[in-house]
């Protein structure tokens, strides 16, 4: 569970993020119409061609976020079961890399060690019942992401993923995934979001969703490791990286504006 490096990136997603649980390491486009995005003309017209570029196209999805209200981005993070979601994975990185066992897990969470298990823990993290449910309109994106990151933690392998069990888990498990839960998290549930809200992006800026998803994640991570990490928040003595979604969700302009913020290509 190591060290953190809160910036970086590797193949599909950011890097850096943070450590093991206790240690704290690391709806429409706005406009009613939906009025197009894929006409926006950026850099002397820079979208109108096959391939807008990295930059012209980040550009262009920031714009989804200026579009999209306050209330709406803050509500993205603001969902207890979302939270929910995000500190078990911590959870889940201990118990799976230290403790070496799938029994917390069944403890915690109800899920047994049989085939599917970290595909039926996603269900469950998703759920719209129970203690911690999810809003309905969040399930769907959340468990995407859960899923995502799990796939992470077997090393890109969907078989496990999808069918393994804990045993099959337990072997593939790759603990540098959990070194990067609060980047690879975050910017998994950032991308199935804009995935739904830039749906009037033309196809060359949405083929640059995730990488801009994942470049967002690092700043808004690193963000927060400079202003909140270490520091005394509401009733938490010292702010971790777990405690990070909880936060985001109780400093609702801070975050909206972290949401807005230009985003380096």
């Amino acid at each position: 569970m190591g060290g953190n490096t809160l910036m970086g990136s590797s193949g599909s997603g950011a890097g850096g993020g943070s450590g093991g649980y206790g240690s704290g390491g690391g709806g429409g486009t706005g406009d009613a119409g939906g009025g197009g995005m894929g006409a926006v003309t950026l850099r002397g017209g820079a979208l109108s061609s096959a391939d807008p570029g990295r930059a012209a196209a980040f550009e262009a999805i920031a714009k989804v976020y200026g579009k999209l209200p306050k209330d709406y981005l803050s509500f993205l993070v603001s969902d207890p079961g979302v939270a929910s979601a995000y500190e078990a994975m911590f959870r889940l990185g201990v118990m799976l890399t230290q403790d070496k066992s799938w029994d917390g897990v069944e403890r915690g969470y109800g899920v047994d060690a049989g085939p599917g298990c970290l595909a039926r823990l996603a269900s469950v993290l998703a759920s719209d019942t129970g203690d911690h449910a999810v809003s309905p309109a969040l399930q769907a994106p959340l468990k995407a992401a859960i899923l995502d990151f799990f796939l992470r933690v077997v090393g890109d392998n969907p078989a496990i993923r999808n069918r393994g069990d804990a045993a099959q888990v337990l072997a593939a498990t790759q603990a540098d995934a959990f070194a990067r839960t609060s980047n690879l998290f975050l910017g998994s549930f950032l991308y199935e979001n804009l995935r739904l809200e830039g749906k009037n992006l033309n196809k060359p800026a949405r083929s640059h969703l995730n990488d801009f998803a994942m470049a967002q994640s690092d700043a808004i991570v690193t963000a927060f490791d400079s202003k909140f990490r270490h520091k005394a928040w509401q009733d938490i003595p010292q702010a971790s990286f777990p405690h990070m979604v909880k936060i985001l969700a109780g400093e609702p302009e801070w975050t909206a504006n972290r949401l807005r913020a230009k985003v380096r290509p």
